[in-house]
């Protein structure tokens, strides 16, 4: 087993106070970090040891600081994960579009007011 693999071991301790943020209500990992006291991948660690035996799912997807839907909140039970919303453009060439527009409207206002 290499170091990638091998179980970190958390304190039960840490372990009841990760168990008891998600028994208060959805949480994202930042969250669960905060509440135990757990690093980041220790946390994400015990996530997926837990996703993997169905005893948490995805409840929602909570936008990240660039407003994309990528960051998971989880909660207690053995429900289905939920979907994924699309994303904002679902092509490259809408996206390209709205570049562009942001782009005119930009060189607009410089013309405008230099």
């Amino acid at each position: 087993m290499n170091r990638a693999t091998r179980p970190l071991p958390i304190s039960a301790i840490s372990w009841s106070k990760l168990i008891g943020a998600l028994l208060d209500g959805p949480c994202t990992v930042k969250d669960l970090v905060e509440a135990s006291g757990l690093s980041d991948p220790t946390v994400r660690f015990q996530i997926r040891a837990m996703k993997k035996d169905r005893n948490i799912y995805i409840a929602a997807w909570e936008p990240d600081a660039r407003g994309r839907h990528n960051v998971r909140v989880y909660a207690l039970g053995r429900r289905a994960d939920v979907r994924k919303p699309p994303p904002k453009y679902v092509d490259n060439a809408a996206r390209l579009v709205a570049y562009r527009q942001r782009r005119d409207a930009k060189q607009l206002q410089t013309w405008l007011h230099p």
